[in-house]
């Protein structure tokens, strides 16, 4: 069964060339995770440093992260809406903040309980935590867009995934794929390039342009599954 892979990511180019607005709340987020991306980039030599230094490193460390965690959680539900509004009008980029803030609080839990369930499944075996993320792939969109608690989101989720598993299998495939190849690529130029001899400035360099490559094919991704979810919900 299923639906056409192929057409759906080609309607949804259409969409983020007409109305690329779509990308903002992915470049937003891509703009307040440089800072840790730099510092992740060239971490400093913890042996040469005290156990206390050494903690406040990590501590800082898992802060950042905890932070830009919370606040992807808010991109995440912002760029949804963007795109699920984008298939049918141009998308106003206030109405979908503050649907991403309305719906917040619920997309909060619905991840928690999803990355609980993944890793669950993970620890498992791979293929268990494989199979659970493509059946939970459309809940955040319908916390965002059917406003529904993270239960029922799951549940609307394992149950319209139904017989499109291998579609959405292959739809993250095709998008991500090249984003990888691309982001491999830009690994061995900065390797190469004349700042090889600053090895941490290379590394920041080509994670911070491997990121931006990555979010735009995170936008192309976010419409393929916006028009999925249109279709199957």
């Amino acid at each position: 069964m299923g639906f056409p892979v192929s057409g759906t990511i080609s309607k949804a180019a259409n969409i983020l060339a007409k109305r690329p607005a779509v990308l903002v709340p992915l470049l937003l987020s891509w703009l307040v995770s440089i800072p840790f991306i730099i510092y992740i980039s060239s971490p400093p030599d913890l042996t040469a440093y005290s156990f206390g230094t050494a903690t406040g490193w990590l501590a800082t460390m898992f802060g950042a992260a905890l932070v830009i965690g919370l606040l992807s959680i808010f991109f995440e539900g912002f760029a949804i809406s963007v795109a699920y509004n984008s298939i049918s009008r141009n998308p106003s980029l206030r109405e979908s903040a503050g649907t991403a803030v309305s719906t917040y609080l619920y997309l909060l839990a619905a991840t928690i309980i999803m990355i609980i369930a993944l890793t669950a499944g993970l620890i498992a075996l791979i293929i268990p935590g494989i199979f659970i993320a493509l059946k939970l792939s459309l809940a955040p969109y319908a916390v965002v867009v059917d406003r529904l608690g993270p239960i029922e989101a799951m549940e609307k989720s394992w149950k319209i995934t139904k017989n499109n598993l291998l579609s959405i299998f292959l739809l993250g495939i095709v998008i991500f794929l090249p984003a990888f190849a691309i982001s491999f690529i830009i690994g061995i130029m900065a390797g190469v390039s004349p700042l090889a001899g600053a090895p941490q400035a290379a590394n920041a360099y080509a994670d911070i342009l491997s990121s931006l490559i990555a979010t735009f094919f995170a936008g192309l991704y976010t419409v393929s599954m916006a028009l999925v979810y249109k279709k199957l919900r």
